[in-house]
C-alpha cells in the first residue's frame, strides 16, 4: 500500500466515518446511506477507494453486500488516534 494514497484516503471525513462505523460493526451499503445521509453512488465511490486500499472488505450476506475493515494492524492503529478526545 502506497503511505501517500492511504492518508489521501484517511484525509476525506466522510471515509474516516465509514471506517469509524465499520469498526463497530459490519454494515451494508443501505445502512451505511442512511446513518451518513448519502446518494448510494457517492458511498459507493467512498466505498471503492477503500477497498482498493484494503481498509476494508465486502462480502455477500443473501441479496446484500456487507462491508467490514479488513485485518489491518495499521489502520487499527490510526482509528484508536481518531476517536481519542481532542485536547
Amino acid at each position: 500500500m502506497e503511505i501517500e494514497k492511504l492518508f489521501k484516503a484517511l484525509s476525506d471525513p466522510t471515509r474516516v466515518r465509514v471506517l469509524l462505523l465499520l469498526s463497530q460493526k459490519k454494515l451494508c451499503v443501505c445502512q451505511l446511506q442512511k446513518i451518513l445521509k448519502l446518494p448510494q453512488s457517492k458511498l459507493s465511490k467512498h466505498l471503492g477507494k477503500l477497498r482498493d486500499l484494503n481498509l476494508v472488505v465486502g462480502y455477500q450476506d443473501g441479496k446484500f453486500i456487507k462491508y467490514e475493515l479488513s485485518k489491518n494492524y495499521f489502520l487499527e492503529n490510526i482509528l484508536v488516534l481518531v476517536k481519542e478526545p481532542k485536547l
